[in-house]
Parts: structure tokens; C-alpha cells; sequence
């Protein structure tokens, strides 16, 4: 499904058997926003193809809310080159690659979110900047609980990041991010970050992280 109209608001209605799915092809893209302006909320979205992903974003000022994706072969929610989106109360985990993955992509803020139980790791942003990603659960994933790639600039706050393969937190080649209050009840230490990168770890981070 592909909404390529500006201000197009899909939002499925519970009518008592749970949520709507839009199941896709185990080709392509399940759901694939290229307009900006939509918003697509209260949907099952499954079986995307590989590498796609269950919800796709080329599109700047959009609302993905109160979803649950799941099952897809690529990524859940997958922003490239995508702005100032709002991501919130999502259920995204059984992915074949990562949770949410931001590309080169600026001032979104993540939300509320649930992103567990992916291949990868639950939150990666990669050549991205000025995000917020607060608030969220990222557990029990085969990587990290939130990774930043050659991403500065970042607010990272409030997780809750448990249980994961690698570090809670991975910062790679990214400088200026503020990580704070984070908490991975698992394990001792919360980031881990690789020399050459500079972002600020405040206050209180509790458990696994790694900075590189």
C-alpha cells in the first residue's frame, strides 16, 4: 500500500476482533509513505519483503501511531531521508533486521515506542541527526537496544534497554548526543562508546553501553 497524497490519514477502528492488518507480499514495502503530512495509526502491518520494510518513509511531517508491526522480513519502520515525523506508541518487534531504522534523517521524535525482539537492534539511526528518542523500550534484541551511527546531535533519553546481545546503547563515530537516565536493570553498564566519539553521558545510565 502506497500513500503518495499529502494529508492522507489512515487509522484502523477495533471493532471488537482487534486491530486491522494490512499484510503485505513478503516482497516490497508493506505500507509505504511518499507524501507528506499522513498519518497511519491503529494497524497490524506485516510481511514486508526483504530488505524492506513494514512501514517505509520518504516523506517529512507524518504521525505513525499506536501500530503494531510485526513479522517483517526487513526492518518494522524503516525513515530515509524523512523529517520532523512523530513515532509514537508503537509495538514493532520480530523483525529480520532492525526495529526502527532512521537514515539521514533529522528532528523526528520517537516515543512511547516498543522495540523488541528483532534480529538486530531495536533503534538504529544511522547519518542522522537532532532526533529524540525517549521514553521507549528496546529489549531482548540480537544486537543493540539503540545504536547511533554516524549520527550527532541526539537526545536519547529515559530508555529502557534490557536484555540485549550487545550493549544497551552503541555509539559509533557520532558526537554531541545527550544520553541520560537510561536503564538496563540486566546487566552494569549502559553505553558503550568507540573512541572518536564524543556525546554526553549525564546523569544517571544504568546498565550496558558501548561508544565507539
Amino acid at each position: 500500500m502506497t500513500v503518495n497524497k499529502p494529508g492522507i490519514a489512515l487509522r484502523g477502528v477495533n471493532m471488537g476482533d482487534g486491530k486491522p492488518v494490512v499484510s503485505g507480499d513478503r516482497v516490497e514495502s508493506t505500507v509505504t509513505l511518499s507524501a507528506d503530512g499522513c498519518a497511519i495509526e491503529g494497524f497490524v502491518i506485516m510481511n514486508s519483503g526483504n530488505p524492506h520494510a513494514g512501514v517505509s518513509v520518504t516523506s517529512s511531517n507524518n504521525t505513525i501511531a499506536n501500530n503494531t508491526v510485526t513479522n517483517n522480513r526487513g526492518f518494522g519502520l524503516y525513515l530515509n531521508r524523512s523529517n520532523n515525523n512523530l513515532i509514537f506508541c508503537n509495538d514493532v518487534n520480530k523483525s529480520g533486521f532492525d526495529g526502527i531504522y532512521l537514515e539521514n534523517s533529522t528532528y523526528n521524535n520517537l516515543s512511547y515506542n516498543n522495540a523488541s525482539y528483532n534480529i538486530l537492534s531495536g533503534i538504529t539511526l544511522r547519518g542522522s541527526a537532532y532526533n529524540t528518542i525517549l521514553e521507549n523500550f528496546a529489549n531482548n534484541n540480537g544486537e543493540y537496544g539503540v545504536s547511533l551511527i554516524d549520527s550527532d546531535e541526539n537526545f536519547v533519553v529515559s530508555n529502557i534497554v534490557c536484555n540485549n546481545t550487545h550493549e544497551s546503547i552503541s555509539i559509533h563515530n557520532s558526537v554531541g548526543s545527550v544520553i541520560k537516565e537510561n536503564v538496563d536493570i540486566e546487566v552494569t553498564k549502559v553505553v558503550s562508546q568507540e573512541s572518536g566519539s564524543k556525546s554526553e553521558v549525564l546523569k544517571v545510565n544504568i546498565g550496558s553501553m558501548s561508544m565507539v
